[in-house]
Protein backbone atom coordinates (compact mmCIF):
# COMPACT_ATOMS: atom_id res chain seq x y z
CA UNK A 1 0.00 0.00 0.00
CA UNK A 2 1.31 3.42 -0.90
CA UNK A 3 2.44 5.76 1.87
CA UNK A 4 -0.41 8.13 1.09
CA UNK A 5 -3.12 9.31 3.53
CA UNK A 6 -5.79 9.28 0.81
CA UNK A 7 -5.06 5.63 0.01
CA UNK A 8 -5.00 4.63 3.67
CA UNK A 9 -8.21 6.53 4.42
CA UNK A 10 -9.82 4.79 1.46
CA UNK A 11 -8.80 1.47 3.04
CA UNK A 12 -10.30 2.64 6.36
CA UNK A 13 -13.66 3.38 4.72
CA UNK A 14 -13.65 0.03 2.87
CA UNK A 15 -13.27 -1.90 6.15
CA UNK A 16 -15.82 0.19 8.07
CA UNK A 17 -13.73 2.70 10.01
CA UNK A 18 -15.80 5.84 10.64
CA UNK A 19 -14.80 9.09 8.87
CA UNK A 20 -13.62 10.82 12.06
CA UNK A 21 -10.67 8.40 12.08
CA UNK A 22 -8.14 9.55 9.49
CA UNK A 23 -4.54 9.10 8.46
CA UNK A 24 -2.71 12.40 7.95
CA UNK A 25 0.85 13.29 7.06
CA UNK A 26 3.00 14.53 9.93
CA UNK A 27 5.65 16.77 8.43
CA UNK A 28 7.81 16.86 11.54
CA UNK A 29 7.77 16.90 15.31
CA UNK A 30 8.45 20.59 15.88
CA UNK A 31 5.63 22.36 17.73
CA UNK A 32 4.58 24.46 14.73
CA UNK A 33 4.39 21.37 12.51
CA UNK A 34 2.46 19.34 15.09
CA UNK A 35 -0.08 22.17 15.37
CA UNK A 36 -1.02 21.41 11.77
CA UNK A 37 -2.34 17.99 12.84
CA UNK A 38 -6.03 18.29 13.72
CA UNK A 39 -7.76 16.17 16.31
CA UNK A 40 -6.49 13.50 18.66
CA UNK A 41 -3.46 11.50 17.57
CA UNK A 42 -4.04 7.77 18.15
CA UNK A 43 -0.64 6.58 16.93
CA UNK A 44 2.05 6.91 14.32
CA UNK A 45 2.64 4.94 11.18
CA UNK A 46 6.29 4.93 10.18
CA UNK A 47 7.77 3.89 6.86
CA UNK A 48 11.51 3.37 6.98
CA UNK A 49 14.28 1.54 5.09
CA UNK A 50 14.52 -2.11 6.08
CA UNK A 51 17.66 -2.77 8.08
CA UNK A 52 18.38 -6.25 9.33
CA UNK A 53 19.83 -6.85 12.75
CA UNK A 54 17.67 -4.53 14.85
CA UNK A 55 16.35 -7.09 17.30
CA UNK A 56 15.02 -5.47 20.44
CA UNK A 57 13.53 -7.45 23.30
CA UNK A 58 9.82 -8.25 23.05
CA UNK A 59 7.71 -7.11 26.00
CA UNK A 60 5.99 -10.40 26.93
CA UNK A 61 3.54 -8.66 29.30
CA UNK A 62 2.47 -6.28 26.53
CA UNK A 63 2.23 -9.20 24.09
CA UNK A 64 -0.61 -10.64 26.18
CA UNK A 65 -2.24 -7.25 26.84
CA UNK A 66 -1.98 -5.55 23.44
CA UNK A 67 -3.37 -6.70 20.11
CA UNK A 68 -0.37 -8.03 18.20
CA UNK A 69 -0.37 -10.02 14.98
CA UNK A 70 2.56 -11.53 13.09
CA UNK A 71 3.01 -10.50 9.46
CA UNK A 72 2.99 -13.60 7.29
CA UNK A 73 1.93 -12.01 4.00
CA UNK A 74 4.75 -10.28 2.12
CA UNK A 75 4.28 -6.61 1.28
CA UNK A 76 1.26 -6.21 3.56
CA UNK A 77 3.11 -4.20 6.20
CA UNK A 78 1.05 -1.02 5.78
CA UNK A 79 -2.17 -2.97 6.28
CA UNK A 80 -0.62 -4.76 9.25
CA UNK A 81 0.49 -1.45 10.81
CA UNK A 82 -2.99 0.02 10.31
CA UNK A 83 -4.59 -3.03 11.95
CA UNK A 84 -2.24 -2.70 14.93
CA UNK A 85 -3.26 0.95 15.31
CA UNK A 86 -6.98 0.28 14.97
CA UNK A 87 -7.02 -2.76 17.25
CA UNK A 88 -5.10 -1.08 20.05
CA UNK A 89 -6.31 2.51 19.91
CA UNK A 90 -9.95 2.41 18.76
CA UNK A 91 -13.24 1.56 20.40
CA UNK A 92 -16.44 0.18 18.87
CA UNK A 93 -17.58 3.81 18.42
CA UNK A 94 -14.82 4.31 15.83
CA UNK A 95 -16.25 1.63 13.53
CA UNK A 96 -19.43 1.38 11.49
CA UNK A 97 -21.91 -1.18 12.86
CA UNK A 98 -21.22 -3.57 9.96
CA UNK A 99 -17.44 -3.04 9.95
CA UNK A 100 -15.44 -6.01 8.69
CA UNK A 101 -12.41 -4.68 10.58
CA UNK A 102 -14.29 -4.45 13.88
CA UNK A 103 -15.54 -8.01 13.39
CA UNK A 104 -12.05 -9.29 12.50
CA UNK A 105 -10.48 -7.64 15.55
CA UNK A 106 -13.22 -8.90 17.87
CA UNK A 107 -12.98 -12.48 16.55
CA UNK A 108 -9.18 -12.60 16.69
CA UNK A 109 -8.43 -10.55 19.81
CA UNK A 110 -7.79 -13.51 22.14
CA UNK A 111 -5.81 -15.56 19.62
CA UNK A 112 -2.03 -16.00 19.59
CA UNK A 113 -0.17 -13.69 17.14
CA UNK A 114 0.50 -16.49 14.62
CA UNK A 115 -3.12 -17.70 14.74
CA UNK A 116 -4.30 -14.12 14.18
CA UNK A 117 -2.07 -14.06 11.10
CA UNK A 118 -3.66 -17.27 9.79
CA UNK A 119 -7.11 -15.77 10.30
CA UNK A 120 -5.96 -12.57 8.56
CA UNK A 121 -4.73 -14.59 5.58
CA UNK A 122 -8.22 -16.03 5.09
CA UNK A 123 -10.21 -12.82 5.68
CA UNK A 124 -11.65 -12.05 2.25
CA UNK A 125 -13.16 -8.64 3.09
CA UNK A 126 -9.91 -7.18 4.43
CA UNK A 127 -7.91 -8.82 1.61
CA UNK A 128 -10.21 -7.24 -0.97
CA UNK A 129 -9.96 -3.81 0.70
CA UNK A 130 -6.16 -4.17 0.84
CA UNK A 131 -5.96 -5.15 -2.84
CA UNK A 132 -8.19 -2.24 -3.91
CA UNK A 133 -6.23 0.26 -1.81
CA UNK A 134 -2.93 -1.13 -3.13
CA UNK A 135 -3.76 -0.09 -6.69
CA UNK A 136 -4.88 3.42 -5.70
CA UNK A 137 -2.46 6.31 -5.50
CA UNK A 138 0.44 7.26 -7.69
CA UNK A 139 2.83 4.35 -7.19
CA UNK A 140 2.48 0.93 -8.77
CA UNK A 141 2.14 -1.70 -6.07
CA UNK A 142 4.93 -4.28 -5.97
CA UNK A 143 4.05 -7.92 -6.52
CA UNK A 144 3.52 -9.86 -3.30
CA UNK A 145 6.67 -11.88 -4.00
CA UNK A 146 8.83 -8.83 -4.78
CA UNK A 147 11.44 -7.64 -2.29
CA UNK A 148 10.90 -4.09 -1.06
CA UNK A 149 13.28 -1.61 0.55
CA UNK A 150 10.84 0.02 2.98
CA UNK A 151 8.67 -1.28 5.79
CA UNK A 152 5.71 0.13 7.76
CA UNK A 153 5.31 -0.20 11.51
CA UNK A 154 2.99 1.49 13.97
CA UNK A 155 3.88 3.27 17.18
CA UNK A 156 1.19 3.27 19.85
CA UNK A 157 0.76 4.70 23.33
CA UNK A 158 -0.64 2.38 26.00
CA UNK A 159 -0.47 2.66 29.80
CA UNK A 160 1.91 5.65 29.56
CA UNK A 161 4.33 3.59 27.48
CA UNK A 162 5.35 3.82 23.82
CA UNK A 163 5.26 0.52 21.89
CA UNK A 164 6.58 -0.41 18.48
CA UNK A 165 4.23 -2.77 16.66
CA UNK A 166 6.09 -4.57 13.87
CA UNK A 167 4.54 -7.75 12.50
CA UNK A 168 7.99 -9.05 11.48
CA UNK A 169 8.93 -9.27 15.16
CA UNK A 170 7.69 -11.72 17.79
CA UNK A 171 5.70 -9.14 19.76
CA UNK A 172 5.45 -5.48 20.85
CA UNK A 173 8.69 -3.64 21.61
CA UNK A 174 8.62 -1.39 24.68
CA UNK A 175 10.32 1.96 24.00
CA UNK A 176 9.78 3.33 27.48
CA UNK A 177 7.50 5.77 29.24
CA UNK A 178 5.88 8.74 27.59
Amino acid sequence: MESNPEVMNSFFRKVGVKPHMNVVDVLGFDDELLQMVEGKVEGLLLCYPIKEGTNLKVDEDAKSRLYFMRQTIRNACATMALIHLLANQCTDDDFESNSSMKEFIRESKQLEPEVKANKFESCETIATAHEKASVEGQTEAPAASESVEYHFISIIHNNNTIYEMDGRKQGPINHGPH
